[in-house]
């Protein structure tokens, strides 16, 4: 018998999980350093892959909080293996065990308290298959985190469009679908969905976007860049230069960093990846050029997660005994990502899914940065030191970006954006 796992993360609308119990969120600084970590590591692993897509553009909080709910089963083997994967390191009163329940306790709370200046929601949704006999202790975790939980055959098509039309909800129709409608075996489905939407304080002014010059590490294209003066949190050493630009409330922001002299790929910018935990910025009045895109992306995940440390958990035969009576491996982990980035603001969305099988300053001339090159980017919670997006983009694209070619039994892309 086939036991199928399947965890979808959607950036811009997020509902949460947690386990039972009283444990408390991690510290934002904690959360963040491991988001981080998991960021870079990730999409270091994934450029060294043969790509048609130029660009890298992954939701490392989508990665958490589907490995984190995942955990609720583990055994302790697979549970240092998630741990490891996902970032942390060892640190004083912190094991496995409590980083990834305060993990949970930060994801279940993260779309709490907000105001109207931006929307941020994070969901969980899963089905069992009867016939994998799952335990009820695990169902009863799985409700404790405020997922939504079923029991229902999975080899019936309408209970899989069941999940995709959730999904589809959740994300506001920016992640349509993120299983084909196909019957699949007796297992289990768990989709976490993220999606976020924010505005900047003041707009761009739409009439100032004009054409420009992008210059990719190989060749030049055109894209519509935008231009503002505004007060931003900025940061120069050399020709690196970074921008840090809050969203309304203040909550969020989008960090964008790039070399202004020279056209990079991702791997030389290495020694300045840690810009992007939104440090070392001051607060300067910033004439700024910022091309305007929409990307679209499917990413296969298991084996730049399997090269993090996710291997040596799947090493173990029992690595998710707590889940069902059938042992279980990891047979794929897919992710799907949208993100526009405009003159309004920001709206982005992300979908990752595991499959198991058996077995105030002086004012001064304003800094110029004119992002014509390719740069990194992270859209951080600040509260909560989550990465909601983050990656490397070499050519911004106005439509969907090429798929890496999604396996069937997830969901193909859309041929026109859901914003037509």
């Amino acid at each position: 018998m086939r036991l199928a796992l399947i965890a979808a993360g959607v950036l811009a609308l997020v509902y949460a999980m947690s386990v039972p119990g009283k444990a408390q969120p991690l510290s934002p600084e904690r959360v963040l350093g491991a988001q981080l970590r998991l960021a870079a590591s990730l999409t270091t692993e994934m450029a060294k892959q043969p790509r048609d897509n130029p660009n890298i553009v992954i939701s490392p909080a989508s990665v958490a909080g589907v490995m984190a709910l995942i955990d609720i089963g583990a055994d302790t083997k697979m549970r240092g293996a998630i741990w490891d994967t996902l970032g942390f390191k060892p640190a004083l009163g912190h094991d496995a065990r409590s980083d990834l329940a305060a993990l949970r306790a930060t994801i279940t709370q993260a779309p709490k308290n907000q105001t109207d200046d931006a929307r941020f929601d994070l969901a969980n949704v899963v089905m069992f298959d009867p016939k994998a006999k799952p335990y009820d202790k695990a169902i009863k975790a799985m409700r404790a985190t405020g997922a939504e939980v079923s029991t229902a055959p999975l080899s019936d098509v309408e209970n899989i469009k069941r999940i995709n039309r959730w999904v589809a909800e959740k994300t506001q129709n920016l992640i349509p679908a993120i299983l084909a409608d196909a019957p699949l075996p007796p297992g289990l489905v768990a989709v976490n969905a993220l999606y976020f939407k924010g505005l900047w304080p003041q707009p761009f002014n739409k009439d100032l976007t004009k054409p420009q010059t992008f210059h990719m590490v190989a060749g030049n294209t055109q894209v519509p860049m935008m231009h503002a003066q505004e007060r931003y949190g900025f940061r120069r050493d050399g020709d690196f230069a970074a921008v840090e630009m809050p969203y309304r409330g203040g909550r969020f922001a989008l960090v964008v960093l790039t070399n202004t002299a020279r056209s990079l790929p991702w791997e030389d910018f290495a020694p300045v990846t840690g810009w992007l935990n939104g440090g070392g910025f001051s607060s300067q009045e910033v004439s700024l050029s910022l091309p305007r895109f929409t990307l679209q992306a499917s990413e296969e995940l298991l084996e730049p997660l399997k090269a993090l440390g996710l291997k040596h958990g799947m090493d173990s035969v029992t690595a998710f005994e707590n889940l069902t009576m059938l042992p279980q491996e990891i047979s794929r982990i897919v992710q799907k990502t949208f993100m526009k980035v405009d003159e309004e603001g920001t709206e982005a969305a992300a979908a990752t899914g595991v499959v198991m099988e058996t077995t105030a300053l002086k004012r001064h001339e304003p800094e110029r940065l004119v992002v014509d090159r390719p740069f990194l980017f992270a859209l951080r919670d600040r509260e909560r030191g989550l990465i909601l997006m983050s990656g490397y983009i070499a050519k911004p694209s106005t439509g969907p970006a090429a798929s890496l070619g999604a396996p069937k039994q997830f969901a193909s892309e859309t041929p026109t954006s859901p914003h037509k």
